[in-house]
């Protein structure tokens, strides 16, 4: 992915499917994620399932060019859940307005790595499945500001998981 620096081209993944059949999906996390999206579903003709990844920043893309779903962090994952059921139903625009309700916290929570895991430990603190969303040194923590942010952007969502994290 872009994070490291470098991408498995479409070559490669077709190339290790064939010697790997057990070898059968993908995260793409490159950009543009669409476009390499249906580049992949094109070439491999549906031999490998293909996710979005960028912590579900490029899973609207990904869905309208044939994306099975996406590998968010595990405070997303309800939310952009039921953005995949709305479209798999055919209910595509109540699908994006999903989509774009959970965006704003997706992009938040992407700012780094850091952040992104904190993100994901305190929603699991809300939810009451961990007791706390503490982090080793060196991981950069969010101040009272960023904090409220998070709160803020959470409540967007309707809580931790989102409006269907009582599922």
């Amino acid at each position: 992915p872009q994070l490291v620096g470098y991408a498995i081209g479409i070559d490669s993944l077709e190339r290790m499917h064939a010697a790997n059949p057990l070898i059968a999906s993908v995260k793409l996390e490159g950009l543009p994620a669409g476009e390499k999206t249906a580049a992949v579903i094109a070439r491999l003709g549906g031999a490998m399932t293909v996710f979005a990844g960028w912590g579900g920043l490029s899973f609207w893309e990904g869905l309208q060019r044939g994306a099975s779903g996406c590998m968010p962090a595990a405070n997303l994952g309800t939310a952009l859940a039921d953005v995949y059921e709305l479209f798999s139903a055919g209910r595509v625009a109540e699908a994006a307005n999903a989509f774009d309700r959970v965006v704003p916290l997706v992009a938040w929570s992407m700012q780094s790595i850091d952040l992104g895991v904190w993100c994901a430990k305190e929603s699991l603190v809300r939810a009451g499945v961990l007791t706390t969303a503490t982090m080793r040194e060196p991981a950069a923590l969010p101040d009272d500001v960023m904090r409220m942010e998070f709160a803020r952007l959470v409540e967007a969502v309707g809580g931790p998981f989102g409006d269907a994290g009582s599922r």
